[in-house]
C-alpha cells in the first residue's frame, strides 16, 4: 500500500488533458448543485412570504 499514492498521482499526471476535463465536469456539477439549492431556497422563501401591501387597488377588504 506504500505505492498506491504515488501510483494514483502518476496515473492523474500523466494524462493531463482527461484530467483538465474530468476536473472541469466535477465543477460544473458542483455549480449547478449551488445554483439548484440556491432557487429551492428562493422558492420557498417566495412562497411563504406574506406580501407587504396589495400591488393593485381593487382588493376588497
Amino acid at each position: 500500500m506504500v505505492f498506491a499514492i504515488p501510483l494514483a498521482w502518476l496515473q492523474l499526471i500523466r494524462e493531463r488533458i482527461r484530467l483538465l476535463v474530468a476536473i472541469a465536469g466535477i465543477a460544473f456539477a458542483v455549480v449547478l448543485m449551488l445554483m439548484q439549492f440556491g432557487f429551492r431556497d428562493a422558492l420557498f422563501q417566495g412562497s411563504s412570504a406574506l406580501p407587504r401591501e396589495p400591488k393593485h387597488r381593487y382588493c376588497a377588504h
